[in-house]
């Protein structure tokens, strides 16, 4: 066998796990390219009763996030301005975010209108009046 058909056969054999480490170099890439847009975002918001879920884009560094503030979460308008850091999630990341709290009332409307990066905005588990979800539907129409 020549030398020149030794190296090439060589390159043959070693194009694929070549290929397999490139892309999972890549992806390891896109996953910490998510994790530093999302980190400023949700890290003030971790607490019992919030339920952060993520629906990662294939070959993207962008995701669909889901945020549920649950019943027994001690989100409230004392603490609702803490959502303010989900306006530092780039786009064109999805952000939903469930909000089951009483303790929530028409006092965390500015808040909440202050909030660029609703996708989806569900309050009905709150205390916000009519009014209230009237003027949030003007900002976030459905």
């Amino acid at each position: 066998m020549s030398k020149r058909t030794l190296v090439v056969a060589l390159v043959l054999l070693n194009a694929p796990i070549l290929a397999i480490a490139a892309f999972s170099g890549a992806m390891m890439y896109v996953q910490r390219q998510r994790v530093a847009d999302a980190t400023p975002a949700f890290q003030p918001l971790e607490r019992p009763g919030v339920i952060i879920l993520s629906q990662p884009v294939a070959f993207n560094r962008h995701c669909r996030y889901v945020v549920e503030f649950s019943d027994d979460c001690d989100i409230s308008d004392d603490n609702i301005h803490e959502l303010t850091s989900l306006n530092s999630l780039p786009k064109p990341n999805t952000l939903d975010v469930i909000i089951h709290s009483r303790d929530v009332t028409d006092r965390s409307l500015p808040v909440l209108l202050a909030i660029t990066t609703f996708d989806l905005l569900d309050v009905t588990g709150t205390s916000i009046s009519d009014a209230g979800i009237a003027k949030l539907r003007q900002q976030f129409p459905e």
